[in-house]
């Protein structure tokens, strides 16, 4: 048994560090994603600026962008992975049944479900602060001329 547990431990050190890259990953993505928007975008946030709005309005609007794409995402993911684990629960079951052993009911806490839609949201929101100061400190002139 503590051989096991120990090979479960070294298993779950992986496991965790590829989950750490994935986030990473996930968040140059997002940034990525965003920075592309600033610049598509920088003749829309010139006009923002040309009519009055402030550097913090404009970085809100990117912030705000960003957590709503985070959340949405986390929904869909957090929606998708529950299924895939009902469905890898149903395929083990039938597994350990077909060996006459009693079945697993793999269950995931709400709370896991919620967690990882905030963690979504918050993922997004660091990921998208850069690209928002970024549209946020550019000038309205520089911002309508260089479109």
């Amino acid at each position: 048994i503590a051989s096991v547990r120990r090979y479960l431990g070294v298993v779950e050190i992986v496991l965790s560090a590829i989950g750490g890259i994935a986030l990473l990953v996930a968040a140059l993505g997002i940034t990525n994603a965003l920075l592309a928007a600033v610049r598509e975008r920088r003749r829309e946030i010139g006009v923002l600026k040309a009519i009055g709005a402030r550097d913090r309005d404009v970085l809100r609007i990117f912030l705000v962008e960003a957590t709503v794409l985070g959340l949405i995402g986390g929904v869909i993911g957090a929606a998708v992975g529950y299924l895939l684990a009902r469905l890898v629960g149903i395929v083990v079951n039938g597994y350990l049944r077909s060996e006459g052993l009693p079945g697993v009911r793999p269950d995931v806490p709400v709370a896991v479900l919620v967690g990882v839609t905030a963690g979504a949201g918050l993922l997004a929101l660091v990921g998208g602060t850069l690209p928002a100061l970024r549209a946020a400190r550019l000038p309205a002139r520089e911002a309508i001329e260089g479109s």
